[in-house]
């Protein structure tokens, strides 16, 4: 007998929404990818396919993270799974 997850799986797998699913979460992972300081400083506010839009509160820190966004790419996706997120847009 298949669990409730396992058909839950199977059905979201079915409805082709598991990787969509799967891009949200880096809303919930952010702080924890990203560490306290630069979660002050940020909030991620929207996913457009497999970017990630991140708000940034000053151009400072826009800039210096700009430097780090491949390494925070692949912080996320190694939390979420293997490339869910392509790319950062710091807005």
């Amino acid at each position: 007998m298949d669990t409730l997850a396992a058909i839950l799986d199977q059905y979201l797998t079915k409805l082709g929404i598991v990787a969509p699913i799967q891009r949200y979460k880096a809303f919930q992972y952010w702080i924890e990818v990203v560490g306290s300081q630069i979660g002050e400083q940020t909030e991620p506010k929207r996913l457009s396919g497999d970017v990630l839009f991140v708000e940034v509160r000053s151009d400072v820190w826009r800039n210096e993270l700009f430097y780090h966004k491949q390494d925070i790419v692949y912080r996320l996706n190694q939390r979420l799974g293997e490339h869910t997120i392509k790319d950062i847009v710091f807005i």
